[in-house]
């Protein structure tokens, strides 16, 4: 059996790559994996983020990509400021609950891992 060293700066690395990915998938594949619906501005984030969080990642990181994507789940599902997600960002209902997901795993890490 193995263990992580770090595991808030291993879940952020992991987390980091991917959302940059995204952002980069998103350039060419819209809506990404056939499920998540994007736009110029939301892949120039997304890449651009993504490569932040894989530069600093750790626990701080973890807390502040946690609090982010809760909040951008959570404001796609609120009537009269959904447009900020929706129309600006171009976010689905799977993108919403995608950040609503990550925001709770991120908080989570940050808060139990050492």
């Amino acid at each position: 059996m193995f263990a992580i060293a770090n595991v808030n700066v291993t879940y952020g690395k992991i987390i980091g790559a991917v959302v940059a990915l995204v952002g980069l998938l998103g350039f060419f594949w819209n809506p990404v994996l056939g499920l998540l619906g994007v736009n110029m501005a939301s892949n120039i984030v997304h890449l651009l983020g993504g490569l932040l969080v894989l530069w600093k990642a750790g626990k701080q990181a973890n807390m502040i990509v946690g609090v982010i994507a809760l909040l951008v789940g959570i404001i796609g599902f609120v009537p009269g400021i959904s447009f900020i997600a929706t129309d600006w960002l171009g976010f689905n209902t799977n993108f919403h609950i995608l950040h609503i997901v990550i925001g709770v795993v991120s908080l989570a890490v940050y808060k139990w891992a050492d």
